[in-house]
Order: structure tokens, then sequence, then C-alpha cells
């Protein structure tokens, strides 16, 4: 196993991109051998799909792997090179697909300017607060967060293509693929199980966790877009073959 940890451009740059997409990229840099794929996958699996804590100040997500002190600097887990406006713009995402679940979490993006920062924190923290937070900042296996942050957004939070009243996920979604129902499941196929190499460690339960997650938020981005009408999510928990999630035709 690689211990190299690569960009997407740069992995995108060895492999043929007709025969591998974002998904394939989570794979391969979970086989790194300082990389604790269950701790990671279930992190970001409650990170796009947070666990909500109710507190006296309001709801606020659960302290997990990338929000040590109850806030989110936006820039300690992204790649050097996204500038500040692609930055702003995932923060929103996030606190967007935050929504999905609880519409009135009480969230906001700050913009530190004395570090050039971007924040996502809880409504009830105020400046100060934040700028204390932020000195305690730190998270574990940073160089790794920088290049799968995006990568596992573009799984919890995918694009959608519509044709012919199917829905692809557009990293699933192969040019030359003909736009039919029967075809929706086939295409949008993910085997969970791929994202947990080392069967030594993980069990199904871990599995089933992290597909419960990804179904959820493909069903409320669905649903938020509209498109509920015409697919749905599923996972599978098959007794030989392991788990699956797609998304399938919603007729009947």
């Amino acid at each position: 196993m690689s211990d190299m940890i690569y960009t997407y451009s740069q992995f995108m740059n060895i492999n043929d991109p007709t025969k591998t997409n974002i998904f394939t990229y989570i794979y391969v840099l979970l086989q790194n051998d300082n990389i604790d794929e269950i701790s990671f996958n279930l992190s970001y699996a409650n990170f796009f799909n947070p666990i909500i804590e109710e507190t006296k100040s309001g709801r606020i997500i659960y302290h997990n792997k990338f929000m040590p002190k109850g806030i989110l600097v936006v820039d300690e887990i992204l790649p050097e090179e996204i500038n500040q406006k692609e930055k702003e713009a995932f923060a929103n995402e996030v606190l967007r697909c935050w929504k999905l679940k609880i519409e009135d979490i009480n969230f906001y993006v700050q913009h530190i300017l004395e570090d050039a920062k971007i924040v996502l924190a809880p409504q009830f923290m105020d400046k100060q607060d934040i700028m204390n937070a932020i000195q305690d900042y730190t998270i574990q296996d940073q160089e790794a967060c920088k290049v799968l942050t995006l990568a596992y957004k573009e799984l919890f939070y995918p694009e959608f293509l519509v044709m012919d009243k199917c829905v692809y996920i557009k990293e699933q979604y192969k040019i030359g693929h003909p736009a039919n129902k029967d075809k929706m499941f086939w295409v949008n196929l993910i085997y969970v199980e791929n994202f947990f190499y080392d069967d030594e460690y993980y069990s199904e339960d871990h599995t089933i966790e992290f597909a419960n997650k990804i179904v959820e938020c493909w069903n409320k981005k669905l649903n938020n877009e509209g498109l509920n009408k015409l697919a749905k999510a599923i996972m599978i928990d098959d007794d030989e073959d392991g788990v699956f999630v797609s998304i399938v035709s919603n007729d009947g």
C-alpha cells in the first residue's frame, strides 16, 4: 500500500479518467497505511449527515473529528490551492447540507478577517468566542483531510443529472449511457465495502451505518430538488455480496 497522499488532480493524471471517478479516488487513498478508514468514513458520514445535539443555547452539531471546538474552520480541511471564494462556497454548501436534516439549525458562516479564515459556527458564539476556539483548533490526519473532504462531499452531497425522467449521480454517469430506468440502478450502484478495504477490522455494522447515512443524504437532496417523484435512494444488504447503495426509479 502506498504511503503517498495524492491530490485528485494528481490521481486523475495517472489514471484513465474514463474508467475512474472521485469515488475510486477515495477507495485508493483509504488504502494508505496511515489512514484509519473506519474513523474517516464514519467521521465524514457524521459531518455531512450530522448528529444533532440539543443544548440550552439551541441545536448544535455533535462534535466530531472536524469540529473539536464546536466550530468548523473550513481552511483546515480543504486543499491549499482552494481560494477564499471557493472556501466560502463550500461552507455554504455544507450549511445547506445540514439544513436538509434540520431546517432551522443555528449555524452561520463567519469571516475572520484577522486570520483570513472562514468558519462555520453556532449562532450563540460571538466573534471573540470563535477567535478563542481557532487558537486551539487542531484536527488529526490533516494532510489526508485536506485532499479527501471535497471527494466525500461528492459522495454525501452529489450532483444529480436528470435525463428523460431518469436520475443519475453525475460522478457515476459516463457519457454514452442511454437514459433508461432499468439501468438507473446499475449506473448509480456503489459497493459500500470498497470504502472498508481491511476486513480484519471493520464489521457489517460499520458498512450498514455508513450506507444508511449516504442513503439518508441522497434522499433528502432528491426531495429538496424536487426529484423524489422520479427517484429514490436505497440500501441493499446482501448476505453473499455485501452492502450496496444506489438510486432507482420511484415508479410505483
